[in-house]
């Protein structure tokens, strides 16, 4: 029983030490938090139609696609150091794009655990309204 519990740990704790390393995980709950305080980019990276569609995305959130991110990370320079928590449906894209930002020298990511839907599974308010491509408004360093 013993060698099949390690056995588990052995198979789960490589995945488990690269989203950590990648970003920190949020609740939802700690979202709002750091809403109130403010001084944070909450980044929606599911494809557009995702973001506008019937799940919605957090009130204030930016749209950048998972697979537009390679190309647009300069668009998020003035947060390099830290305030970007990303958010997608369960957490799978955005614990990617946290991985890929960590790989470009961003610091201090924060990936939301369970996604929209553990933010809709609590009632939280939810928006449908998305920002054009180049428009994000984020480079004012």
């Amino acid at each position: 029983m013993l060698a099949l519990a390690v056995a588990a740990a052995l198979m789960f704790l490589p995945r488990l030490v690269r989203q950590f390393k990648a970003g920190l995980m949020i609740t939802p709950e700690m979202l709002r938090a750091l809403q109130a305080e403010g001084g944070i980019a909450v980044i929606d990276v599911r494809e557009a139609k995702d973001f506008d569609g019937e799940t919605g995305h957090v009130p204030g959130a930016i749209n950048l696609p998972l697979g537009e991110l390679p190309t647009r990370i300069d668009e998020l320079g003035s947060w390099r150091k830290d305030g970007i928590v990303l958010i997608c449906r369960t957490q799978v894209r955005s614990g990617q794009a946290a991985r890929l930002l960590a790989k470009h020298g961003f610091s201090g990511l924060r990936v939301v655990r369970g996604g929209m839907l553990a933010w809709r599974e609590l009632g939280y308010p939810t928006e449908g309204n998305s920002v054009p491509e180049g428009r994000l408004g984020l480079n004012n360093a």
